[in-house]
């Protein structure tokens, strides 16, 4: 409790520093600073004037540095310009993005021609026109007059003077007038050509085995490492963050306590983003009223907040986007966070990248991105799906659902630029059944070419639909059905872009010609003729009228049974998955894929992630690699050290006879039984699911387990398990919420040799005798190791070591062998 208050102090403080960097305190409002005018721009140029300038040898287009000093002495560049020249772009950008600065553009004849002061660096301009007269143009770098915050040490700055001789034209066919605008134009109707999928899928990898958590989102990082985040509801103000670092195969949770990332209030909507200098940034809806935004220096070790990132009350579903900017430093970089105010609409805010640990502006200080100062309804529409920035075209995009079609809304970002976009709006045309749109969320992606596919479910048909716009939304191809049957009641669409022309649409599918809303409670005996199943669709050549869609499942067994409510907060039950999953792909081309798992006995959303393969299928005997059990994995002075005895080096199943399992688990070194720091037990433990039943019947693919247990560094003893609600969980008002692993059955069948642990267990009878604890399936699918330390059963444990997931083929369904009473000879 103390270590929370001390993290509340640490997110106030930042919290009133970013007010007072955002409004102002010395006379001067930020509105009117940010607005720019003409009268303040020539104000300042006469100041400069005054000022003692620098002098610079005249260079040709391209990067450069410079100084200012405070109050009043600005920095001048000069460079040549050539004929037929057609646009100059200047940015700059502070070391210090608090270093408020502002940017003039002189023709050779002294005129000043663009300017820019916007409330926070960088700052950037644009010229275009069809005689741009050539000779020695300037620059001027200068301190604002009366800035917000003072300044601080080092004066210097960055910056990028690029010309073209081809005019670029403004945003291909954005009509003018907001969201009135007229409906784009008529790209033609596709003609697409069906196959069935033939990627190979992993087995679902576990990322978290024992929190729940709705709609999680993945953030493949520059780097090539994987964050995901999701809410674990408010009324218990926690909010979860994981990270892999070896390609999404092992997951940890980021904390140093078990609990959320930063500091509560939140549990509501969140988003995770990572720019080009791996630095994170995680938002949290705090109660369904304002959004906190945190930003980690540290590879998620540890975080700075600001709970009040918002500029009004009564907001929800916030969204990020990323520019890392034309180079790579941070000080170019920009942080773009949206969110929907009810009833007002949905309002972009921006702030710069941040810059390091000492940064208390980037990711944390946030300013209205729109043209016009203090505009909020960027769209009518709603909802509204995720904001996606594409560096290609420099445009932001952001699809919302409007009466019986998408509004889509791009704006266009010049280098270095974070306030003062121009923000329109396309609509799409509506699906042959113009039905609503709305059903949560509609999503956008653009490929590597920048073709931009948006898709939704019509409300009508419950049908997924997609159009496609490769003119950056001049023109959208007539919407196209992308589901076949089984796939009949669709929900939680998604798109990804990959190669050009390539797109890779996910959805949850079943084969009921009911609505989500109208299907059976999951947990009842009905649900399980409701089975839903994970889908994707891989849009080939989706950049002409001739698109191939390759539809397949993404999961090997379903992954909910019934009821899915798509009502959002005014949703009573059936929302344990929230609104969405997510997918990506990954550096490699390979699709991956985060999603809810809801078909253990449990019914509640069981974090997992499956990836396209690109190699062999992963099988026993499992090798993992060793120096990765790091206790802990994230905390405030970094991950501490490896604990050989949690470092799972194999993990291996295998049949001494028909019904019986041998488990074998290897570690680095289990001379030390000691357990973690904190904690007074170490755990050993081999998860899996298969299929069985619930108490009252209905199918289940339940989670089993197999475990031994080492109290104060005793001799282990052995236990299996496959808990149900309330035994297997720490519940809450909504159900059950952390996931515990209890040692239901005592076993006499385990030995210790060596390093490696062995336990046989009776797949009918090892987990308990009555009949929904037996194992009715022929497969073991996300067999994982464990290793954590715990204080009890019902407890938060602190995490060690996680073997890569593989599924166990059984050769049938198993026979009903007893309960083995040591570990026998057979069949290894």
């Amino acid at each position: 409790m103390r270590r929370w208050l001390g993290l509340m102090g640490v997110a106030v403080a930042v919290a009133a520093l970013a007010a007072s960097a955002q409004w102002g305190s010395s006379g001067t409002s930020a509105s009117a600073h940010e607005a720019g005018s003409a009268s303040v721009g020539e104000s300042e140029a006469a100041n400069a004037t005054e000022a003692s300038l620098e002098a610079q040898d005249t260079v040709s287009p391209g990067a450069f540095a410079g100084s200012f000093a405070p109050p009043s002495t600005c920095d001048v560049k000069t460079f040549l310009v050539g004929a037929g020249t057609k646009t100059i772009d200047v940015a700059v950008s502070a070391t210090l993005p608090t270093n408020d600065v502002t940017l003039a553009l002189l023709d050779p004849a002294g005129t000043q021609v663009e300017y820019s002061d916007t409330l926070t660096s960088p700052e950037a301009v644009h010229h275009a026109s069809s005689s741009i007269p050539p000779g020695t143009w300037t620059v001027k770098v200068c301190p604002f007059a009366n800035p917000t915050v003072p300044y601080i040490a080092p004066y210097d700055y960055n910056g990028v003077f690029t010309t073209t001789t081809v005019p670029v034209p403004s945003v291909p066919g954005l009509p003018g007038g907001g969201p009135t605008s007229p409906p784009a134009g008529d790209a033609g109707t596709p003609t697409p050509t069906r196959s069935v999928g033939s990627i190979a899928f992993s087995p679902e990898t576990i990322v978290d085995p024992q929190r729940t958590e709705g709609e999680p989102v993945n953030f493949i990082a520059p780097d090539g490492t994987y964050w995901e985040s999701g809410p674990f509801g408010t009324s218990t103000q926690q909010s979860f963050v994981h990270h892999s670092t070896d390609g999404g195969l092992e997951f940890h949770t980021v904390s140093a306590t078990g609990l959320r990332p930063d500091a509560p209030p939140g549990g509501g909507d969140t988003d995770l983003a990572v720019d080009d200098q791996g630095y994170v940034y995680f938002s949290d809806l705090e109660g369904l009223v304002n959004v906190g935004t945190s930003v980690s220096n540290d590879n998620g070790n540890t975080w700075r907040k600001n709970t009040l990132g918002a500029q009004e009350v009564g907001v929800d579903r916030q969204w990020y986007a990323i520019d890392n900017g034309i180079t790579g430093a941070a000080t170019d970089n920009t942080v773009f966070l949206v969110y929907r105010q009810t009833p007002l609409g949905s309002q972009i805010l921006s702030s710069p990248g941040s810059t390091g640990k000492s940064d208390v502006a980037g990711g944390l200080v946030w300013t209205n991105a729109a043209s016009a100062p203090g505009q909020l309804a960027i769209s009518s529409g709603a909802p509204c799906g995720k904001l996606f920035f594409d560096p290609l075209s420099r445009n932001l995009y952001m699809p919302c659902g409007k009466g019986d079609h998408i509004e889509l809304v791009i704006g266009h970002v010049a280098p270095g630029q974070r306030t003062n976009i121009d923000f329109r709006t396309v609509e799409l045309p509506p699906a042959p059944p113009k039905g609503d749109p709305t059903t949560v969320f509609p999503w956008v992606a653009f490929d590597k070419a920048g073709n931009v596919m948006v898709v939704w479910i019509d409300g009508s048909d419950r049908n997924v639909y997609e159009s496609v716009s490769t003119d950056r939304g001049a023109a959208w191809s007539t919407p196209s059905k992308l589901n076949t049957p089984p796939a009949t009641t669709n929900t939680f669409p998604e798109v990804a872009g990959g190669a050009a022309g390539t797109f890779a649409v996910t959805w949850y599918g079943n084969d009921s010609t009911k609505s989500s809303d109208n299907q059976p409670a999951n947990t009842s005996v009905e649900a399980s003729g409701y089975p839903w199943y994970g889908y994707v669709a891989v849009v080939t050549h989706a950049d002409t009228l001739k698109p191939n869609v390759a539809q397949q499942t993404f999961t090997a067994h379903p992954m909910h049974y019934g009821y899915i409510c798509n009502s959002g907060t005014a949703c009573t039950s059936g929302r344990t998955m929230a609104d969405y999953f997510d997918v990506a792909f990954d550096k490699q081309g390979a699709i991956r894929i985060v999603f809810d798992d809801e078909s253990s006995q449990y019914r509640q959303a069981h974090l997992m992630e499956v990836r396209q393969l690109l190699g062999a299928r992963p099988k026993t005997p499992m090798s993992d690699p060793a120096g990765d059990a790091l206790v802990p994995h994230y905390s405030g002075t970094g991950p501490g050290p490896n604990k050989p005895g949690l470092d799972f080096t194999a993990l291996a199943l295998s049949q001494p006879r028909n019904g019986v399992l041998r488990v074998r688990m290897s570690l680095a070194k289990l001379a030390d039984l000691t357990p973690p720091p904190g904690k007074t037990a170490t755990v050993w433990l081999t998860r899996f699911q298969a299929k069985s039943v619930l108490p009252n019947g209905a199918e289940a693919y339940r989670i089993f387990y197999v475990g031994a247990k080492s109290v104060a560094g005793a001799k282990p003893t052995f236990f299996a398990g496959s808990g149900d609600d309330p035994t297997g969980c720490i519940s809450a008002s909504s159900g059950c919420k952390i996931l515990i692993y209890p040692a239901e059955q005592t076993l006499t069948s385990g030995a210790v040799s060596g390093n490696t642990i062995t336990i046989d267990v009776s797949l009918r009878q090892g987990f308990g005798s009555t009949a929904q604890r037996a194992v009715d399936g022929s497969t073991l699918y996300s067999v994982t190791a464990l290793s954590y330390g715990e204080n009890a059963d019902a407890d938060v444990y602190a995490e060690g070591d996680a073997t890569h997931s593989f599924d166990y083929a059984l050769g049938g369904v198993p026979g009903s062998a007893p309960q083995p009473t040591s570990v026998s000879r057979g069949r290894r």
